[in-house]
């Protein structure tokens, strides 16, 4: 396996914190998934995966990434929870995108759209 450079640091959420020991998933695995994986935006979140063809290319042991998912929120500052399943690409895919987007949020940022427009005028 080649030495991988991995620029910034990441944060992990206390619920991924503790699934990670749970589910026994190391940090260089999430790593690898974050910088060198694919993306699926879904739910105003950011779903990263390897795929085996990535792997091969870049001389990732399969066995370490096989079936992760990490799910980090837009920026990609903060690890939201990570977990191996052989099904969920397809099952992310299959998401709606409209689940982050409720209408008890939508009301909140119109009203928050509102009071920031009276600052403005006033």
């Amino acid at each position: 396996m080649k030495n991988f450079h991995f620029p910034g640091t990441i944060q992990l959420s206390n619920h991924c914190s503790s699934r990670i020991i749970q589910r026994g998933i190391s940090d260089e695995a999430i790593r690898l998934v974050i910088y060198y994986g694919d993306i699926i935006h879904k739910q105003r979140l950011k779903f990263h995966f390897l795929t085996r063809a990535r792997c091969q290319k870049l001389d990732i042991p399969i066995e370490l990434v096989r079936d992760l998912m990490v799910i980090t929120n837009l920026n990609r500052t903060e690890v939201v929870t990570c977990y191996k399943n052989p099904n969920a690409i397809h099952e992310v895919k299959k998401k709606s995108k409209r689940l982050g987007r409720t209408p008890k949020y939508q009301k909140q940022n119109r009203q928050i759209i509102r009071e920031l427009k009276k600052q403005q005028v006033a």
